[in-house]
């Protein structure tokens, strides 16, 4: 067997702190020296997930914010549709109005949500340092 053709045969994986590509049997990471467990992979996890929460929701909150402003601004300032004249707070109006406040609102749990995870990883974080700190002072 080649060189090559074992280096093809180790399973790689990233390192969930800075990504690094390492051996799956690696202890710790080269480059930040973070130790593997699956304490460290869940983690990495959660916090990938609650970023993904997070940007979903603003991004929802932008969009619904702007079609719901939108909205407003075109009944407000009576703008011309296609060429007709505008009827004030017409039923599509209205449509759109209420479609953007659903996805603001929608936005708006995504970021709860979010916030609510890392909320829980940054106590699970302070805690298990606390313990740390009585391992190594007792």
């Amino acid at each position: 067997m080649s060189k090559e053709q074992g280096k093809q045969d180790v399973q790689m994986m990233n390192c969930p702190m800075c990504g690094t590509k390492v051996p799956a049997d690696a202890k710790e990471c080269p480059k930040c020296e973070e130790p593997f467990s699956e304490e460290a992979f869940s983690k990495a996890r959660l916090s990938k997930s609650s970023k993904g929460f997070f940007w979903a929701g603003l991004l929802l909150m932008l969009a619904g914010g702007a079609i719901a402003f939108g909205s407003w601004l075109y009944d407000l300032l009576g703008l011309d549709f296609v060429g007709e004249s505008s009827p004030g707070f017409g039923w599509y109006n209205r449509l759109f109005a209420l479609i953007g406040i659903i996805i603001l609102v929608i936005g708006i749990i995504f970021l709860i949500i979010s916030l609510s995870k890392m909320e829980k990883q940054d106590i699970e974080d302070m805690e298990s340092s606390e313990e740390e700190e009585q391992n190594q002072g007792g």
